[in-house]
C-alpha cells in the first residue's frame, strides 16, 4: 500500500496535463474523482521520482486510480526491435514488466 510517507521530498507540482484522451477540460478531469495512469515500462519517465511525482498527484487529485503497466502491449516492441515473435516476445515483454515491478 502507498501512503504520501512514501513521497518525502517529492513535488507533485511538476506533474501537468498535456493531453487527454478524449478530450476534456482539467476541470472535467478532476471532477471524475478517479483515474487511469498507462505506464510504459520503456519510458524513463516512469522511473524514479518521476514516476514517485506522478503517483503522488494521482493521490493528491483522486480518490482511486488505476493505474495499469504496459508490459504485454511491450510484446511488439519484442517483435519490431528484437526479432522475437509469438511467445517468446510475450515472455521477454511480461519478464520485463516484473522486472520493472521489482525495481519501482
Amino acid at each position: 500500500m502507498i501512503s504520501d510517507s512514501n513521497f518525502e521530498n517529492i513535488d507533485s507540482h511538476y506533474v501537468k496535463i498535456v493531453k487527454t484522451t478524449p478530450k476534456v477540460s482539467e476541470e472535467q478531469l478532476l471532477s471524475f474523482r478517479r483515474c487511469y495512469l498507462g505506464i510504459s515500462i520503456d519510458n524513463p519517465v516512469f522511473y524514479g521520482k518521476a514516476l514517485q511525482a506522478l503517483l503522488l498527484w494521482a493521490m493528491q487529485n483522486f480518490d482511486k486510480s488505476l493505474v495499469v503497466i504496459g508490459d504485454y502491449l511491450r510484446r511488439y516492441n519484442e517483435q519490431i526491435f528484437n526479432g522475437l515473435q509469438g511467445d517468446k516476445a510475450v515472455k521477454a515483454s511480461l519478464d520485463a514488466g516484473d522486472l520493472f515491478i521489482l525495481q519501482t
